[in-house]
């Protein structure tokens, strides 16, 4: 009779990606399992023991993946008496907050003559002999007098799977999966991350008022969820990325298609190819890490078959070190892909990719760093399909002019009118045009007469009526001549403003402009 144990999804983002992870994990070596759109199962001809055996082996697997070599040495005394020395391991860093208060455990410890009183029964005193022989040792690495007697401290997270966590009770059902299954005494961080109490070994998010209750069985796979973790790091924020659909199969079928974003050299402050350089906030790493997607998925599939993972959702937090913030969904990867596609079509998206990594400030002194809440801002508005052009206006008022040396961007227009074309939809093409021929030879004049004068006047322009005075008392300095269209067609209602922005806009930007500076925009 074919056994099985069967772990159906949750709806739970975490949960759901810890099922696939365990998946992907047991496939490596076990033949006998199957992913369903609703559920995994792990089956056996001989008996249940074989399953339990097969979790437990993908739990370790799982678990030296999570760790990674330091750059310190520690020895210990071998089952073959000698004494070797060790590169010591630990959790890679941006997985640490998730295994808080999990250390390597040892079968004891060694001890020098010396420290005798230290030691406790399983442990070991080293002779005269050996001392001699862990001093030669330390001609080679730094290490201190304690050691190990065995082996080097081995990590075991969570608990191991056991035919106990699948049997019915009469207790209270498993607010993930509904089953009444054994349940886990006390839920902490390590079952699930995001928790209201702070305490040992617990995260805490705001999401969540009270602990969820979680069975002994979901626990389990929650410990191969941060495998699927997508993370970058900047000074002591860390942003976490995590891919999810609410069909099991399809997701595992999209991270075969997106792992190649995870395949870098150091895997310190990202595990994934970076779009753009020092993200840090949350809106700004979110469109970083879409970006990748989107060129990863560009790579692999061909424009038809792309908007078959259109619908994937991405699930984001931040940790600062303390907690692990508010998560969040994004879901409208459609509809911002296929501005990206639009971009791509037009030959832009390279300047609007440019356009987004260099939106921030420099701010010099013994190091220069870059202030990057101006990207976020932006990034925040592209994200959520708002208006950019009062950002934009702005920055370059605020930050590209008054600096030294500052120079146009590359192709500002064509970025402006894409983006307003596809997502704001809320100004006319016609206008838009005549904003930009208008802005254009203000720019122009402004820069021949070094003038910013009438450029902060626009930028500054409070309503309709004081835009409209600056372009008309514009004219008798610049000696230039406006259509009268322009007045006429002006709306007389909110969208005034988004006219006078671009307006604004090109006239900074013409100013800034520098035939003697690569085309390319750098």
């Amino acid at each position: 009779m074919i056994k099985e144990i069967i772990f159906y999804k949750t709806g739970n983002f975490w949960i759901d990606n810890g099922i696939v992870m365990l998946y992907k994990n047991m496939l490596e070596f076990y033949d006998n399992i199957e992913l369903e759109p609703d559920k995994l199962i792990v089956k056996s001809d001989n008996s249940i023991d074989e399953i339990i055996n097969a979790l437990n082996e993908a739990k370790k697997s799982i678990t030296k993946s999570y760790l990674g070599k330091t750059k310190n040495y520690g020895w210990f005394f071998s089952e073959g008496k000698t004494i070797e020395a060790y590169q010591k391991t630990d959790f890679k860093m941006h997985l640490k907050p998730f295994f808080k208060g999990v250390i390597g455990i040892a079968k004891g410890k060694v001890y020098l003559p010396k420290d005798e009183r230290k030691a406790k029964t399983k442990d070991m005193i080293l002779t005269d002999e050996q001392v001699v022989a862990l001093n030669k040792l330390k001609e080679n690495h730094k290490l201190i007098d304690v050691g190990f007697l065995h082996h080097p401290p081995l990590y075991n997270i969570g608990t191991d799977f056991g035919e106990n966590f699948i049997k019915e009770t009469k207790k209270r059902i498993c607010d993930f999966s509904g089953e009444q299954i054994k349940l886990k005494s006390n839920t902490s961080g390590l079952d699930y991350p995001f928790l209201m109490s702070k305490g040992k070994g617990d995260n805490f998010s705001s999401m969540l008022k009270l602990k969820p209750v979680i069975s002994e069985k979901y626990a389990f796979v929650s410990l191969f969820s941060s495998k699927a973790l997508y993370f970058s790091k900047n000074d002591d924020i860390t942003n976490y990325f995590l891919l999810f659909d609410n069909n099991l199969k399809k997701l595992s079928r999209f991270y075969i298609i997106s792992e190649e974003i995870s395949q870098v050299e150091n895997e310190l402050w990202n595990n994934f190819k970076l779009k753009i350089r020092g993200a840090k906030y949350e809106s700004e790493s979110l469109l970083n890490f879409i970006l990748s997607l989107y060129e990863e998925i560009k790579t692999k599939l061909a424009k038809d078959k792309r908007k078959v993972v259109y619908n994937i959702s991405i699930f984001t937090f931040t940790d600062d070190i303390n907690i692990f913030r508010e998560v969040k969904e994004y879901n409208s990867l459609e509809k911002l892909f296929s501005l990206f596609e639009e971009y791509s079509d037009n030959g832009a998206y390279s300047p609007f990719l440019s356009f987004v990594s260099f939106f921030n400030e420099k701010i010099q002194g013994k190091k220069v760093k870059y202030n990057t809440i101006w990207r976020n801002r932006l990034s925040e508005n592209i994200l959520h399909f708002q208006s950019i052009s009062k950002t934009i206006e702005n920055f370059i008022g605020s930050v590209l002019l008054k600096q030294d040396n500052a120079s146009s961007i590359y192709k500002l227009d064509t970025i402006i009118e894409i983006y307003n074309n596809k997502i704001t939809k809320i100004m006319k093409p016609e206008i838009v045009s005549k904003c930009k021929s208008l802005g254009n030879r203000i720019g122009a004049y402004c820069r021949k007469n070094q003038d910013k004068g009438i450029l902060y006047s626009l930028r500054n322009s409070r309503n309709r009526t004081d835009f409209l005075k600056v372009l008309s008392d514009t004219q008798f300095k610049t000696e230039l001549t406006y259509s009268e269209d322009f007045f006429i067609e002006l709306p007389d209602d909110k969208s005034w403003e988004e006219y006078k922005s671009l307006v604004s806009i090109f006239a900074m930007n013409s100013f800034l402009y520098n035939p003697n500076k690569n085309k390319d925009g750098k």
